[in-house]
């Protein structure tokens, strides 16, 4: 499942990014970015596919009836092979240097789904691993959520927020576009707590290549950058949904990007963001 999905992730990138095969297939995977090239070094080698990691792409393409790119890396596959057939069996093992797989442990953590804490399907739309934390499962939770408040001036303590998410985006990991609010058909929190009012998003690391997130109507791009945190309104002061706030995830291309977001309420922030004159506010 594993190997599928990174084939899929390869196939997400070309498309998205516009990204060369040859360019893919030798770890030049980057935006406008070069690796270091050192013959023979574990960096070089751990970018670069293997022909069977070129054959498992072609197959994904071809099981998503992406068949333009089907034959595209079934091409290259087959001249590696051909190539390969020259070289002895004893470099078997040097191949197996070309990807490294980093597996992770971290507590709670499960594919990621859509909706909240209470509900959730998982879904194609978003491509991360996730994990639920109370403010009560540590007392750097509840600091980190205690901060939050200090910097939006908004009440976050349990009532009037959902648990801390924290997300990891692997190798073409992303979350298309999406608003955070819910429309009245799907809310599902009741009249006590709310819609969602606004996100407060905390950058964990950084990454080398994409995981930007961007607001499409708002024409605005945020870089990942560790330590950084981003604060958006999801409704306006009038209750309604704010389109500006629709954003996405950009897949990540090189790199492991880590995030951590506070969904905040409107329940308990009646008098903290008070309501407008117009509608429109």
């Amino acid at each position: 499942e594993d190997a599928e999905w990174s084939a899929h992730a390869i196939l997400r990138l070309q498309e998205v990014y516009q990204l060369d095969i040859g360019n893919i297939i030798s770890g030049q995977m980057e935006l406008g970015l070069r690796t270091k090239s050192v013959p023979g070094s574990m960096e070089e080698n751990a970018l670069r596919l293997k022909r069977e990691d070129i054959f498992a792409i072609a197959k994904g393409a071809y099981r998503n009836n992406d068949y333009r790119n089907a034959v595209k890396w079934l091409n290259e596959s087959i001249q590696l092979m051909e190539a390969e057939e020259e070289i002895a069996e004893n470099n078997e093992a040097s191949e197996g240097d070309a990807l490294q797989y980093l597996g992770y442990s971290l507590y709670k953590m499960f594919r990621s789904r859509i909706g909240n804490s209470f509900s959730e399907v998982e879904s194609h739309i978003r491509i991360s691993q996730q994990a639920w934390l109370h403010d009560k499962d540590d007392e750097i939770v509840a600091r980190v959520s205690k901060r939050i408040g200090l910097l939006t001036g908004l009440n976050t303590t349990p009532t009037s927020t959902e648990l801390l998410q924290v997300l990891n985006y692997g190798l073409g990991g992303q979350y298309e576009p999406h608003h955070d609010y819910m429309t009245a058909e799907e809310k599902m929190w009741g009249t006590i707590l709310g819609n969602r009012m606004a996100t407060f998003l905390m950058y964990l690391s950084d990454v080398t290549a994409g995981g930007a997130t961007v607001f499409p109507v708002a024409n605005v791009t945020v870089p990942v950058v560790k330590n950084a945190g981003l604060l958006f309104m999801d409704l306006l002061r009038s209750g309604r949904g704010d389109v500006n706030s629709l954003h996405a995830g950009c897949p990540v291309v090189i790199g492991s990007k880590w995030i951590a977001n506070k969904w905040i309420h409107e329940g308990g922030n009646e008098f903290r963001r008070k309501c407008g004159l117009s509608p429109n506010e």
